[in-house]
């Protein structure tokens, strides 16, 4: 059981909290739709290496991707082998990251990982198509990779916002992003408060739910951080 199911469990047995119309939100279905919109909107996408998928997140990115974008093969680090998705396959093997252009990470690794990846391919004169690393981990530490500083790491998972009739200033003042920015799951939770949301967001993350709070996000005034893909 995840701990916001066992809170909320907590709290609809508690006989002074039960009937006090308390939900409880994690804000994940925002997480989720905020990743698959910045790696789905990359011009030209039809692969990408994913490191970190099995978790909640990646799990519904990943059936997202499957669902609206089955042509996008999806190259998983894992040992693990958690879905079963036509477009998703699996591999143990750090070193395959080199053959995408585009690397997403939902997980905190060493950057000496990525150093010898990086240094073994220069060693041993293996070609490196990597581009870009995508990284929605928090909180956010960015990679000095030294054998190829060319490759850029990028966060994403995080929500400008646009209209000052929302949401204005500084949001998460202990995340250290800079002011009219915002978390996602953060986000979602406060979209859920606006919109009176009486249902508790909890365990697995919903797509359909996914497809509604990025839809209510759009019309608030947020959007994905914007990244220079050329």
């Amino acid at each position: 059981m995840t701990v916001a199911k066992k809170i909320r469990d907590m709290v609809k047995e508690d006989a002074f909290l039960k009937d006090k119309n308390i939900r409880v939100w994690t804000g994940d279905s925002m997480t989720a739709a905020s990743v698959y919109h910045q790696i789905a909107e990359i011009p030209g996408l039809t692969e990408f290496f994913f490191i970190g998928a099995n978790g909640k997140i990646g799990d519904a990115v990943c059936a997202m991707f499957n669902k609206k974008n089955p042509h996008v093969k999806i190259r998983v680090f894992s040992r693990y082998h958690g879905m079963s998705y036509p477009n998703v396959s699996y591999t143990y093997d750090l070193s395959e990251m080199l053959k995408y252009k585009v690397v997403v990470t939902g997980k905190i690794m060493p950057q000496q990982k990525y150093d010898q990846v990086l240094t073994q391919s220069v060693r041993n004169k293996i070609a490196r198509k990597t581009e870009l690393i995508l990284d929605y981990t928090v909180p956010f530490m960015e990679l000095k990779l030294k054998c190829n500083p060319r490759i850029r790491h990028e966060q994403i998972a995080l929500l400008q916002v646009n209209s000052k009739k929302f949401l204005r200033g500084h949001f998460d003042i202990c995340m250290s992003h800079d002011e009219n920015h915002i978390y996602p799951c953060h986000a979602g939770c406060i979209i859920n408060a606006s919109e009176g949301k009486e249902f508790d967001e909890v365990g697995e993350i919903d797509i359909a739910e996914m497809d509604n709070i990025w839809q209510k996000a759009l019309n608030y005034g947020l959007q994905n951080r914007i990244i220079d893909y050329d």
